[in-house]
């Protein structure tokens, strides 16, 4: 858990492997603030994935309203997050969940191969820009009471739906949306 208006710095090319029953927690309840840059580069990406590299293999990354604290920018590009989607501890089931939360700013990340959604959203605009989302078990991305700006992004392969809102109002400005299970979009 990030949290105690801490701010965790990832290095380009640093791999992460969870284990079973475990993620990456970006501030939680009242006043554990916290914060996440895990800024890579094209020919230096940042991973999170299982340390089995198994499917289902681990919990996932998890912002919360906590994530807000004093204008905190929580951003990941170049990044690589893959083979969560344990219905862990407040995780969901997705590799990137976030709830009641404006974090992170999502650039040129790869999301993939979740047991669940690639990334489920129960929150503010959060801005997805230049992301692949795909072959994930449900719905690449999953919008809840969301309204995400989503650009130059490619939604493909994930076995339902490309992209799944409930009383949300995505804003889908370029990209593409191809080869997925049910619909590329679903709005409910």
């Amino acid at each position: 858990i990030v949290r105690y208006n801490s701010t965790l710095t990832i290095d380009p090319g640093t791999t992460i492997k969870f284990s079973s029953n475990s993620g990456l927690r970006i501030g939680l309840e009242s006043n554990r603030y916290g914060e996440l840059h895990a800024i890579g580069k094209p020919d230096s990406l940042i991973t999170f994935t299982s340390l089995g590299d198994t499917t289902n293999g681990w919990d996932g990354i998890y912002f919360d309203t906590q994530s807000d604290y004093n204008n905190a920018t929580s951003t990941m590009s170049y990044c690589v997050v893959e083979k969560a989607g344990q219905s862990g501890w407040l995780s969901g089931t997705a590799n990137i969940f976030c709830s009641n939360t404006s974090q992170p700013t999502l650039s040129y990340c790869t999301i993939r191969e979740s047991g669940g959604q690639g990334i489920y959203l129960n929150s503010y605009p959060i801005e997805i820009n230049n992301c692949k989302v795909s072959n994930n078990a449900n719905d690449g991305i999953y919008c809840s009471g969301s309204n995400p700006v989503i650009s130059g992004s490619t939604i493909s392969v994930n076995s339902e739906n490309g992209i799944y809102c409930s009383s949300s109002s995505p804003s889908f400005q370029s990209g593409f949306i191809q080869g997925n299970g049910n619909y590329a979009m679903y709005l409910v």
